[in-house]
């Protein structure tokens, strides 16, 4: 099995890096626009 060069390797690893990044702070955003637009009904779960 061939591994990435350095270059490739850190051009993937950054692409990651950003796309999980930007993936986990949607996440978060839309869940606080969830909890502050948004009384929960009794019975309904927070999250």
């Amino acid at each position: 099995m061939q591994f990435f060069d350095s270059t490739q390797g850190i051009l993937f690893m950054s692409v990651f890096t950003i796309v999980f990044i930007l993936g986990f702070l949607g996440y978060l955003a839309w869940k606080f626009y969830k909890l502050s637009g948004h009384k929960p009904t009794p019975g309904e779960k927070s999250w």
